[in-house]
């Protein structure tokens, strides 16, 4: 990618401290006090991190209500590394989800078999617990946690350990993506894809689908891309907003639903519903 743009259009360790506008365009200030000049910006940094940037004229009071109150999530990613993959001659996947130390955890072996590995993900509270432990002890704990949970002492062997805690990343904040409390989406939601003059917004969290994923990622870039086309008079407006075409390495199945799960109630409608109904027996009993 950096290739095709051109590496003298790729700035790496250049975090942009001030953004500002003019009548002319945008400038952008890095920390380094290198100067960009542009017709417009696209910022892809997550959205609570806009809060280390000053911005000329300052974002939409909404705007500002929004990226303070969703931060990113909480997460240690581990890969514990194995001589062989010995799960698998154990009938084990190598998968889990829990309530444990580790949240999540998946095979990490390469398709060919080589570098055994279990890939782990310990998430929110737990991350908090874990961030106290010292590396060796935190790879004491998930090995720990693996063996305890397959039932499998070999668990306990690992051959290499690696870990990125991502709650301490400068420029992430946190990992994979914003975390919205109760009201928070419907009351300010609608701010997160808008733009401000001449500086427009993606990002993952800006995607319509697959929301902390690189392809929600991909989706919202692309669409920022053309929200510029558009304000440029290049692309017409209903070009903005596209559906991204299906995938052909992975054909999509639709699920098959039988007649029971197609009428069954959602959760909250079938609490309305037995309310509803208590309610009425109640006062068919006393009448």
């Amino acid at each position: 990618m950096a290739s095709e743009l051109g590496w003298d259009r790729v700035m790496l360790s250049s975090p942009v401290i001030s953004v500002t506008q003019t009548d002319n365009g945008v400038r952008a200030l890095t920390q380094n006090g290198d100067i960009i000049l542009a017709a417009y910006v696209i910022s892809a940094v997550p959205q609570a991190i806009l809060n280390k940037i000053h911005f000329e004229p300052n974002l939409s009071s909404q705007k500002m209500q929004l990226i303070q109150r969703i931060p990113m999530g909480s997460i240690i990613k581990t890969v514990v590394f194995y001589k062989e993959a010995f799960w698998r001659h154990q009938g084990l996947s190598g998968e889990l989800v829990s309530d444990s130390l580790i949240n999540v955890c998946y095979d990490d072996t390469k398709a060919d078999g080589s570098q055994p590995a279990i890939m782990c993900f310990v998430a929110a509270n737990n991350q908090y617990k874990a961030g106290r432990m010292t590396k060796d002890e935190r790879q004491t704990a998930v090995c720990q946690c693996l063996a305890q949970t397959f039932k499998c002492q070999q668990f306990l062997k690992p051959l290499d350990y690696i870990e990125n805690d991502w709650n301490k990343e400068e420029y992430s904040g946190g990992c994979y993506m914003s975390v919205y409390p109760p009201g928070v989406l419907t009351t300010f939601g609608s701010k997160l894809r808008e733009p401000l003059g001449k500086l427009y917004f993606a990002g993952s969290e800006s995607a319509t689908e697959w929301m902390g994923y690189m392809d929600g990622a991909v989706q919202s870039g692309e669409r920022a891309a053309r929200q510029v086309l558009y304000a440029m008079g290049k692309v017409c407006k209903d070009q903005v907003w596209q559906d991204e075409p299906a995938s052909t390495d992975v054909i999509a199945q639709p699920f098959q639903h039988s007649f029971i799960e197609t009428i069954l109630p959602s959760v909250t409608g079938l609490v309305y519903f037995l309310c509803a109904f208590i309610t009425v027996l109640i006062a068919f009993l006393m009448y």
